[in-house]
């Protein structure tokens, strides 16, 4: 008796290993997939635009709320189709756990300060939620993109 329940669990754990559910953890990585080819095709398509938008932020990292940002340029933001716009929020949320195991790798704190404490703590209770899309105006020398609104977040 002990046996044959033994192996049911062990045969119902290897199944729920291999046997995705509904596909959904396959659909949610293609997403974030073509988010993040979203993301890179509209910085590409800006030559003079500074890597660092390539990478997510920290933004409000000294407050009680920071959030993991991406930048995207207006123009761009605002010609996307809503599936687009879809696909780059799950992109961007799909950052959270990225920046929250490094955070001074995205912060524009060093780890050095005073400050870096604070941050740290911050950093520490942000949630799946604390991400956005930062939405701005590309800078007269093309290599900046504003920080004038936040199109989506998880707030």
């Amino acid at each position: 008796m002990r046996r044959t329940a033994y192996l049911s669990l062990v045969l119902l754990t290897v199944t729920l290993f291999v046997v995705p559910l509904d596909g959904k953890c396959e659909s949610l990585s293609e997403s974030i997939k073509e988010g993040r080819a979203i993301h890179l095709g509209i910085l590409a398509s800006h030559k003079k635009i500074d890597r660092f938008y390539r990478e997510p932020y920290l933004w409000g990292e000294a407050t009680s709320k920071p959030l993991c940002l991406i930048s995207v340029p207006a123009n761009d933001w605002e010609s996307l189709a809503e599936k687009k716009k879809e696909l780059l929020a799950r992109y961007a949320a799909s950052l959270v756990k990225k920046v929250k195991a490094d955070p001074f790798k995205y912060a524009k704190v060093s780890p050095n300060t005073p400050l870096s404490s604070v941050v740290r703590g911050n950093v520490a209770v942000m949630t799946d939620d604390s991400w956005g899309i930062m939405v701005g105006s590309i800078s007269a020398d093309g290599r900046d993109i504003g920080a004038d609104w936040i199109a989506r977040s998880g707030k």
